[in-house]
């Protein structure tokens, strides 16, 4: 059961429930009360949230960087859900080729805040480590370390995923990041990768989790420990709009379970 608002409530656990013509978003932490006592609006995440006309009543503190000043998930809490503000997600392809160093290379489309931000982000490894998990090559290796075996270790793979983080804004994207990922599979393989970094400079830098999980060609069963830097660039006009579309689309075959558990892990500290 989740308080909509003060004397209201829905039981249904979705990202936004009927509350009269317009959808109030779930999660509403307390109704404050108005000088002489009279419950206010319901406050979604510290913002007074309009039920009538379904808009905030208060400017997003990060309106600069989402360019909607009072909706909440383009407009579309039904379809979209971005509670918090402080989450991005994207599909990505990705190529690494290794020989125990590792050189890794991602390309994504990304949106923040239900598609209010949009951008590209490209992720390059400065250094990376990738070991086989192949007992049977190893042990082959241990017994016969020719170089006609030692070739054994080139590893050429790519792949295509979806990725999520709790970075507030795609520009939050930019620097660098620690990935650890686990491949497993022969010719063709699912990819899991765990990264964190960080946005904000001094006393206000803030952490950032994030997962990618994939499949892909050539991969092999592997682990990678690799140290990356993202240079992103923010897309406006038909571009975003496009880039908001494939997006949108790409979600609905993703599915809201496995978004949804995504998120759960991101929270819970990974």
């Amino acid at each position: 059961m989740v308080t909509m608002s003060c004397g209201t409530t829905c039981r249904r656990r979705r990202d936004a429930c009927a509350s009269g013509p317009h959808h109030v978003p779930r999660h509403v932490r307390r109704c404050p009360r108005r000088p002489g006592g009279a419950p206010s609006e319901p406050v979604v995440v510290g913002r007074y949230y309009d039920p009538a006309t379904g808009q905030f009543l208060s400017v997003d503190p990060d309106v600069l960087q989402t360019g909607e000043p009072y909706s909440y998930a383009s407009a579309d809490p039904v379809n979209s859900s971005d509670p918090t503000g402080l989450w991005t997600e994207g599909y990505c392809s990705a190529v690494m080729v290794s020989v125990i160093i590792a050189a890794v290379m991602q390309a994504c489309i990304q949106e923040s805040n239900g598609n209010q931000q949009v951008g590209l982000t490209v992720t390059t490894s400065s250094h990376a480590l990738s070991v086989l998990l192949n007992l049977s090559f190893w042990s082959k290796f241990i017994a016969n370390p020719t170089s006609s075996v030692a070739l054994r270790l080139l590893n050429i793979g790519g792949g295509l995923g979806y990725e999520i983080s709790n970075a507030p804004s795609v520009i939050d994207l930019g620097g660098p990041f620690r990935d650890h990922s686990l491949s497993l599979g022969a010719l063709w393989a699912g990819t899991a990768t765990y990264f964190t970094g960080s946005y904000g400079s001094g006393n206000k830098t803030h952490g950032i989790t994030g997962v990618y999980l994939g499949f892909g060609i050539g991969l092999g069963a592997s682990y990678t420990d690799a140290r990356t830097n993202t240079v992103v660039r923010i897309l406006s006009g038909h571009a975003a709009a496009i880039i908001a579309g494939i997006i949108t689309n790409l979600n609905a075959g993703t599915g809201p379970v496995l978004r949804w558990a995504l998120r759960a892990f991101i929270s819970a500290g990974g």
